[in-house]
């Protein structure tokens, strides 16, 4: 099924209505009526639009919403700072600041994992637990905040969201949704690779 939307998607974008040849980086405005993000609807159509080079995703929006890097780019950043050793006395130190530059990290325990990956928004006591972890009180972040989901025992980004309380305030309450998911391995997004 996801594979059907890809194939879709790539005839939208190969259309004769855009300009040939294209820029090496464009704004792709991708309507796929059976795509929806976590956050949004179940049963919407939702319009996203995806930005990419020579045809590999780096960021996306949903309608006029904040701008997001997709998961895969999040990775090649990790691979990147870790393969070259950039960062290299940051990521001895806090390897939760990978990518500085991207999105802050936040860390979901072992048994919110399987919650994520079906799509569900994380909650307090899957970040404040043990296994879970948020940035100390000086470095809080605010809620509104978009952060990188990482999980314990995973070497990648699992998943990209935006906190609905700030950090402190979730170590304070350690109930209700702390994380809106926006996208996760393996949803549909994740599966575009190439448009």
């Amino acid at each position: 099924m996801a594979k059907e939307r890809v194939d879709r998607a790539r005839k939208m974008v190969s259309s004769p209505s855009l300009p040939h040849p294209t820029p090496p980086c464009v704004a792709l405005h991708v309507f796929i009526s059976d795509f929806f993000l976590v956050g949004g609807h179940p049963n919407s159509r939702d319009h996203l639009s995806i930005y990419a080079l020579h045809g590999e995703p780096l960021f996306f929006q949903h309608f006029d919403g904040p701008y997001f890097p997709t998961l895969r780019l999040l990775h090649k950043c990790e691979f990147m700072c870790a393969r070259a050793g950039f960062f290299s006395i940051i990521l001895t130190y806090n390897p939760f600041l990978a990518d500085p530059f991207v999105l802050p990290h936040v860390r979901i325990d072992r048994g919110a994992i399987r919650f994520l990956l079906a799509g569900a928004n994380m909650m307090c006591p899957g970040l404040t637990s043990a296994g879970g972890w948020l940035p100390p009180a000086d470095a809080a972040l605010p809620a509104g905040t978009p952060v990188a989901l990482d999980a314990e025992g995973k070497e990648f980004v699992v998943g990209i969201g935006v906190t609905k309380l700030g950090t402190e305030q979730m170590k304070a309450v350690n109930k209700d949704i702390a994380v809106e998911s926006i996208t996760y391995v393996g949803d549909d997004l994740w599966a575009i690779q190439k448009l």
